[in-house]
């Protein structure tokens, strides 16, 4: 960290904790299927299953999921422990006057005690049509329905939905953002999309990522690191940490169709600034072959990380959403409190795949201060606030032929290429 970095503690301001995550672990698997426990998927016309329709995770407590179909609106509640899902009935919250046709889900969020839906009353991206938000329990009993007075546009059709501590909301497309009162009422409008900060103030995304406050009056604009790509926020978790996509820039252009890669990044918001902390992976789409090779409409992915499927829960940890042609797969990534305790992040690499365990052994070794081993990958840990985090590990075996984490971090071992 150089010295202009250095976090400022004055005024008694407590110093930035680093944000540190595990690998990637599955938590719990869910099928495709109409029985108990069991997730249904749509055919399409070509016959296949569009298993991808399902994009957007919400993990409400623990063990318990709200999984979201992009291309029907249907909402599911998934309860890993006790094996069971359920439909969310969300149009029932919808009055007959403000339906307008057939009511779908757009963005989903959850707002303490309850899980805000975003919604739609006419046909999917139709000029004028009415927009609103059902509040739900957690266990999905649909309980509110908000109207959202403001007349959306063809380019600014609502995709994400946020409620601040107060009990506004915050509605965000790609092109602009709406803040409403509790009750519906428009109060502002910030022309960028982004993502809503715990405490109810909202990040946009973009080449010069902005904050503004809860009131949506503008803050100022962000210090962030350097990089070709804008900011795509998906998610904001606590203690200031920020998930963005983007970065590929950095990747190899061996992994480019391989591995996809998303930023952690740290918000200080006394300070207007983002700082890089981790990196994160996930493999890219991959479909099911047939025999012939031959690529059709409907096909069925082998795997598939939707960028929407990823999500902070309440304690810091993020989880993620993987499609596949069986069925859901829940991942979650750790957040480990302790800096020291780095090395703890690279003890579980047994989901990743091949390309994913190749930036890892990268990252270890970089953590190690060990950058000259690590190859070319050691480019995507430059300038990371944690420096050479384990140069002095506890471990006199770390980054030798005896060191156990090495040696699982292999991508010949992986089962994923």
């Amino acid at each position: 960290m150089t010295e202009a970095a250095q976090p400022q503690q004055g005024n008694n301001e407590k110093a930035p904790e680093i944000l540190i995550f595990a690998l990637r672990q599955v938590a719990g698997i869910v099928p495709w299927g109409q029985g108990p426990g069991e997730i249904p998927h749509r055919r399409s016309d070509m016959g296949g299953p569009t298993d991808a329709g399902y994009s957007e995770l919400l993990n409400v407590a623990a063990g318990s999921f709200w999984v979201r179909n992009g291309v029907d609106g249907s909402i599911f509640v998934v309860d890993l422990g006790n094996r069971t899902t359920s439909r969310v009935e969300f149009e029932k919250a919808v009055p007959a006057a403000a339906r307008g046709g057939t009511v779908w889900s757009l963005g989903m969020a959850q707002a303490g005690d309850h899980v805000a839906l975003l919604v739609g009353g006419r046909e999917r991206g139709q000029q004028g049509a009415g927009f609103g938000v059902v509040l739900c329990g957690l266990s999905g009993n649909p309980k509110a329905f908000i109207p959202l007075s403001f007349a959306f546009g063809v380019r600014d059709v609502p995709e994400h939905v946020a409620v601040t501590p107060a009990g506004a909301i915050w509605v965000s497309a790609a092109v602009s953002s709406q803040l409403f009162s509790s009750k519906g009422e428009h109060r502002a409008t910030i022309p960028a999309g982004g993502v809503m900060l715990p405490g109810g103030s909202f990040l946009t995304s973009g080449s010069a990522p902005k904050l503004y406050g809860e009131n949506g009056e503008l803050l100022g604009q962000l210090a962030v690191p350097k990089r070709p790509e804008p900011y795509w926020f998906l998610a904001a978790g606590p203690d200031g940490a920020v998930l963005a996509a983007g970065g590929a820039a950095a990747l190899p252009e061996a992994l480019h169709e391989r591995v996809e890669l998303f930023d952690v990044l740290l918000l200080v918001e006394s300070k207007r600034e983002l700082t890089l902390q981790d990196r994160i992976t996930i493999p890219a789409m991959t479909l099911e072959k047939p025999p012939s090779g031959e690529l059709m409409d409907g096909l069925p992915v082998r795997s598939y990380f939707p960028p929407a499927g990823l999500s902070f829960d309440a304690a810091g940890d993020i989880f993620m959403l993987e499609v596949t042609s069986s069925g859901c797969r829940f991942h979650v990534l750790r957040r480990i409190r302790d800096g020291s305790r780095g090395r703890e992040k690279f003890e579980h690499p047994d989901d990743l795949s091949a390309g994913e365990l190749s930036i890892a052994r990268a990252e270890y070794l970089a953590r190690l201060g060990r950058r000259a081993e690590a190859g070319p990958l050691a480019r995507l840990f430059e300038g990371m606030a944690w420096g050479d985090q384990l140069r002095h590990p506890p471990d006199p075996t770390a980054g030798t032929a005896s060191d156990q984490v090495l040696a699982r971090l292999d991508p010949s071992k992986a089962t994923l290429r």
